[in-house]
């Protein structure tokens, strides 16, 4: 097709050459099927006309609508989800189309751009790059695609303990200093007691101050002094020994025995946290020994589903807790949760320290007695828990129907008491108790319970 236009004293004319087509510009360019090239549509547009690849095809030149006669429409292979490895995207270019992996992935070819179809994309370890990629006191774990930076055991950031490629927070991992002294230990009504023998080094005479000395000593010892990671195991030979020169105190008066057992409840639990802080994230320890059960676990996985509840079995006895109590309200929060069941504390925690006056029931209570073993249950928090939390205790011996279950916590200046303690529901085995802070809990069993008719007002 040729056109030539002619100028002569300011007219032209239009003349065609014989076996060609002579178009104007009023002329519909769609009407004629060697305007746009195979497997394309044409379209009149105010300026003209354009062509359009049908779908499946691309254009030569990669436009999307053309002119060029010397453009083709050739297969669109990127269409074909076959067309690249997985963990690959495709790519038009000019004159064809090329395949590239995924950022974390790299191709088997070592070619960054390819179109073999026997090439795959390989999950690369960012966690066996030089340099690392996460910074110290960090683990490297690797994660399809991508990796996670964790805080090593033992330490602990303060915008979370895990960090992965995205997140705006960053990953400053610090050492926990974790002491396993009880709190009783720092009061000042011990260092009353005996700070001044200890100054005067006349606390051999004082056998019970001697106790205390050697239980801070031990306690020390078993965690470590704080500084290197302890396991559960290593720490029960010397629990297993405290509570036997506890039970060696249960003859001193009363007073004596209760701030020694408040100490050994104290000291076992902050043991156990001890360990569970240096322990693996969301990895449950659990060690049986001679005298007690330590179920201890350091929570790290921020809680992901509302109402998310963390379930801590020792021997028969259960202890169920919200996992946002557990973390904090924070988003990326963590933290560290113990359960302890005793074995025969409850001998030395007897009738002795039942005081029907603390109990605060509107009873009046026959013969009573601690119904279940002693268990303790720990976040290493104090004051009252954002949410109650549930524990579930075998009975020693089967409730008959006249018989009253009351739940009761022990109090650190001796007595047992049921204050922010309730009875969620019980069978002749078991009996479930729910409480807004975390202590150490038993049931008492009170047989021939008559009810206190309270005058009204």
């Amino acid at each position: 097709m040729k056109q030539l236009i002619s100028h002569l004293l300011g007219f032209c004319w239009l003349v065609c050459f014989t076996g060609t087509q002579c178009f104007t510009s009023d002329d519909d360019m769609c009407q004629y099927s060697t305007t746009c090239p195979s497997f394309a549509t044409c379209e009149n547009i105010t300026t003209g006309y354009h062509c359009t690849c049908k779908r499946g095809y691309i254009s030569s030149s990669l436009e999307e609508h053309f002119t060029n006669p010397a453009v083709k429409c050739v297969v669109d292979r990127c269409q074909d989800s076959s067309t690249c490895p997985a963990f690959a995207t495709c790519e038009n270019v000019a004159g064809g189309y090329h395949c590239t992996c995924k950022r974390g992935f790299a191709s088997s070819s070592g070619k960054q751009n390819f179109t073999d179809p026997t090439v795959k994309c390989i999950d690369v370890n960012e966690c066996s790059q030089d340099p690392p990629v996460c910074g110290p006191h960090n683990q490297c774990n690797n994660t399809r695609g991508s990796f996670t930076c964790q805080c090593s055991p033992g330490y602990s950031s303060p915008s979370g303990t895990s960090w992965k490629p995205g997140d705006s927070h960053t990953l400053d991992c610090t050492e926990n200093l974790i002491s396993c002294q009880p709190r009783i230990l720092q009061r000042d009504d011990f260092k009353s007691l005996c700070g001044n023998s200890t100054q005067h080094g006349n606390q051999q005479n004082n056998r019970f101050c001697t106790f205390l000395n050697e239980t801070s000593k031990t306690l020390e010892s078993a965690c470590g002094n704080g500084n290197q990671s302890i396991s559960l195991k290593e720490v029960s030979t010397s629990i297993d020994l405290l509570f036997y020169a506890t039970a060696q105190q249960s003859n001193g008066s009363k007073e004596e025995v209760a701030l020694v057992a408040t100490i050994f409840l104290q000291s076992v639990e902050s043991a156990a946290l001890a360990t569970a802080r240096k322990s693996p994230g969301n990895k449950t320890q659990t060690i049986t020994g001679e005298t007690m059960t330590i179920v201890a676990q350091r929570v790290t996985d921020n809680c992901s589903r509302a109402g998310k509840m963390i379930e801590l079995n020792a021997e028969n006895e259960l202890m169920s807790i919200d996992c946002m109590t557990v973390v904090g309200a924070r988003e990326q929060g963590s933290g560290v949760v113990a359960f302890i069941s005793y074995a025969t504390l409850e001998s030395i925690l007897n009738n002795n320290f039942i005081d029907q006056q603390n109990l605060r029931e509107d009873v009046k209570l026959g013969s009573t007695m601690l119904n279940s073993k002693v268990v303790s249950g720990t976040i290493g928090k104090p004051g009252p828990l954002s949410k109650p939390f549930n524990f579930t205790l075998e009975h020693k011996q089967k409730k008959e129907m006249e018989d009253k279950i009351i739940c009761v916590f022990w109090n650190l200046t001796g007595p047992w008491f049921t204050e922010g303690c309730r009875l969620l529901r019980e069978n002749s085995t078991h009996t479930t108790c729910t409480c807004n802070h975390l202590s150490s809990f038993a049931i008492l069993m009170a047989s021939h319970a008559i009810k206190v008719f309270q005058p009204s007002a």
